[in-house]
């Protein structure tokens, strides 16, 4: 969003508007503008023409605006990336273990359903022959 330069009625030249994103150059110049006006403000009573609260206030607000979007984006710091990963590798080394375990838990379940299937046959074969005597 283009920012608008706030206006005053002091005779403070306003810096031109800023670039889309501000550049820091902008920033500087916001930052200037809102201590000339502020400067300016704090001497109400001896000179004539001071910026009114309200144009200090959007001065101020104009220039933390353009600082806020001449920030760079949110990002982790470059040693946070290598240090999750050796923070999360005795956590993924447990974690293939426990997928280990599991496989072998199925292999021995299945394992018990084939001698389970066995004995039933096994029981039919001996009830047949018992049938027949």
């Amino acid at each position: 969003m283009a920012l608008v330069v706030p206006g005053n009625h002091s005779n403070i030249t306003p810096p031109p508007p800023p670039q889309n994103p501000p550049t820091i150059e902008d920033v500087g110049r916001a930052r200037l503008y809102e201590t000339n006006m502020n400067f300016l403000h704090l001497q109400r009573g001896t000179l004539a023409n001071v910026p009114t609260d309200a144009e200090c206030g959007e001065v101020t607000r104009y220039a933390l605006a353009v600082v806020v979007q001449n920030a760079p984006a949110d990002a982790a710091p470059a040693w946070f990336n290598g240090a999750l990963q050796v923070a999360l590798q005795p956590i993924l080394h447990e974690v293939q273990g426990l997928r280990n375990d599991v496989q072998d838990l199925r292999n021995g379940v299945q394992d018990l359903r084939n001698d389970v299937q066995g004995l039933c046959k096994g029981v039919q074969g001996l009830r047949n022959d018992v049938d027949h005597v």
